[in-house]
């Protein structure tokens, strides 16, 4: 009974440590997205800094929030002033927000984010949304969603993968 508890207790620290080496490499696939850090770079290949830094960091997120603030609503974001303030600035908070896509664009001037990388894998798809169908044609009424290169690829691989798909290695098949 022993000897069983004990290869038991091993088999179940392979298993841990396996799972954290295969998470670890997912991160590390995720970090250095297809040549492109979460730090971002710019053109000339230095790596940004202070507030610009902090918010490619923030951009280039890929896990998914840990909880959503249901307070978050498009016409709560649509009222005038500072969002920082607004709501919580936990970044493991995400909203769930509705509205009418008034159009879809790729972004095609490229971002330090995203390393000023202009294919479909490396820039962002703007989407602008408006609370009224009335306000499309407003541009100061538009809220502008952005769907990351990570978030994108995470969604492509959940789309074919299935509900679980498996951890990523080197950003492989399923």
């Amino acid at each position: 009974m022993k000897s069983a508890r004990s290869l038991l207790a091993v088999a179940s620290t392979l298993i841990i440590t396996a799972g954290r080496s295969s998470q670890q490499l997912a991160d590390k696939a995720m970090e250095d997205f297809i040549g492109c850090p979460t730090s971002g770079m710019h053109r000339s290949s230095k790596i940004p800094t202070g507030k610009e830094l902090q918010l490619n960091l923030e951009k280039n997120r890929y896990l998914p929030p840990a909880t959503f603030d249901p307070t978050v609503t498009l016409e709560q974001m649509s009222k005038p002033g500072d969002d920082r303030n607004r709501w919580d600035s936990n970044t493991e908070t995400g909203a769930k927000i509705s509205g009418y896509v008034v159009f879809i664009i790729q972004n095609f001037l490229g971002e330090a984010c995203n390393c000023f990388k202009l294919d479909d894998a490396h820039s962002d798809t703007h989407i602008d949304l408006v609370v009224n169908s009335a306000d499309a044609r407003d541009f100061s009424k538009h809220i502008i969603v952005e769907i990351t290169p990570r978030m994108k690829y995470l969604a492509k691989r959940l789309e074919h993968c299935g509900a679980n798909p498996p951890v990523l290695s080197s950003l492989g098949e399923c």
